[in-house]
């Protein structure tokens, strides 16, 4: 976990540093992946109930501060950014985990399955990331039906594809 954290840590500072800011596609997406895996490590594994990772970035610029001037530049934005973006999927988190535990009722026999449609919705309607939703169902001796969560993702992007259509004809 630790070094996921620091491998995290370095490929998100630089990605802030060149301008790369969060987002839910592209080069963002992938950033916003870095961030999240690193806050889920921290948190279910190290048990780190604070955001931690602004705090962890000025090792980074000690370590590599000096080749990377960068880094030492753009310090403030990057730790700023990468404050909120934590704080914002903590609150993620705190949502969605309620919701789970909701779904979950007390199931504890083991390999009871989790619905696919009800880790989409968590995913679609809390932004609650599948990685998240896997980890905690195996936790309690379970698994994901991860042919219903395809299912109901291709279902979304099916009504998507098609409300863009008639929102086209709506407006052209």
């Amino acid at each position: 976990a630790v070094r996921i954290i620091a491998d995290h840590i370095r490929a998100a500072g630089f990605c802030i540093a060149d301008g790369v800011l969060p987002l839910n596609s592209g080069r963002g997406y992938v950033l916003r992946r870095l961030i999240r895996r690193a806050v889920l490590k921290g948190q279910m594994t190290l048990g780190f109930e604070e955001p931690f990772l602004d705090s962890v970035f000025p090792a980074l610029v000690e370590a590599l501060g000096d080749p990377y001037t960068e880094l030492v530049e753009r310090g403030d934005h990057i730790m700023r950014t990468l404050r909120q973006e934590e704080q914002s999927f903590r609150r993620t988190l705190h949502s969605g985990t309620e919701r789970f535990q909701l779904l979950v009722g007390d199931r504890r026999e083991p390999g009871w399955s989790f619905r696919g449609e009800d880790a989409f919705d968590l995913y679609d309607t809390y932004g609650f990331p599948l990685e998240v939703t896997q980890e905690l169902v195996e936790q309690l001796g379970g698994s994901v039906d991860l042919e219903g969560y395809q299912r109901a993702l291709e279902e979304q992007r099916a009504r998507s594809k098609a409300g863009h259509g008639l929102a086209e004809s709506l407006f052209c």
